[in-house]
């Protein structure tokens, strides 16, 4: 990669960091919604095999998914929007499927990595489209078992398809009637017990056959600093960017009214969905 390929390849990606950290802040999904496809096509473009760059680009995702939410924590928990009781009941359940889910997604075939992606994000935009019931402080999630149940398969699918748990996070609470603003500070939270456990998976994992034979940190195509399934140069810049447009997304949040933040968030999510899901078949 010359010069000239290195400063634009760099620039995309530094825009992409600002995107997502603006949507971490506002939605509390991670920016992996936003990082994901822009990732996979540049990957792409710079030489990785298309079976091999879905993986790079989740776990890259990922991986800037735990310094994103460390910034989004912080700013919500300024202004008490994360629930901490519910963190502790979901906690190990959310560790321990996000673990499980990232280990079968990162061997499983790109292109069906990718329509699951993109069905998981257009099934979110839908939720989120519905009428919201309203609010009530007496509301909480069901406990015990089910609570603990919830807690897995949201870090179990979320890890599958790069998310950071705000996608399915934020409906599942709102469907219980915990209000936007206290969902998406919580989502951020969950995000950060996700992308660890599954962070550390996509790093240890050895680079597709398709795209390199070494372990390590080397360049695969014409992009440098793949190490495993993640890309440390993107991970950097990415983290830079993100962790500067988080705390703004996140006082957004609070000066939209609910009911168009629900609007918003459906409708960015579904765009996303539709552009994954017909570039899988079109491929």
């Amino acid at each position: 990669m010359d010069v000239f390929h290195f400063l634009t390849f760099t620039t995309i990606v530094l825009a992409t960091g600002g995107l997502a950290g603006l949507t971490a802040g506002m939605f509390g999904v991670g920016g992996s919604v936003v990082i994901i496809p822009i990732l996979d096509v540049l990957f792409r473009a710079y030489g990785i095999h298309a079976e091999a760059s879905f993986h790079m680009a989740v776990g890259t995702a990922l991986m800037t998914i735990i310094p994103t939410s460390l910034a989004s924590i912080r700013a919500h928990t300024k202004r008490g929007n994360v629930d901490m009781v519910l963190l502790k009941n979901w906690g190990l359940a959310v560790i321990i499927g996000a673990a499980l889910g990232s280990i079968i997604g990162n061997v499983m075939p790109g292109q069906i990595l990718r329509l699951i992606f993109g069905v998981f994000i257009f099934c979110v935009a839908m939720t989120m489209s519905l009428p919201q019931r309203a609010s009530r402080a007496s509301d909480q999630p069901p406990r015990n078992l089910i609570q603990k149940l919830t807690g897995f398969l949201i870090g179990f699918i979320s890890s599958l398809v790069g998310v950071g748990g705000g996608s399915m996070t934020v409906p599942v609470l709102t469907i219980w009637r915990m209000p936007i603003h206290r969902a998406i500070g919580t989502a951020s939270a969950v995000g950060l017990l996700i992308a660890l456990p599954s962070a550390i998976v996509y790093l240890l994992s050895q680079p597709s056959p398709a795209v390199s034979a070494d372990f390590g940190i080397s360049t695969i195509g014409s992009v440098p600093g793949c190490f495993g399934n993640v890309n440390v140069l993107c991970f950097v810049v990415l983290a830079i960017s993100s962790i500067v447009t988080a705390p703004m997304g996140a006082k957004l949040t609070n000066r939209l009214p609910a009911q168009k933040l629900r609007m918003i968030f459906a409708a960015y999510m579904g765009i996303i969905a539709l552009k994954m899901i017909i570039g899988n078949f079109s491929s």
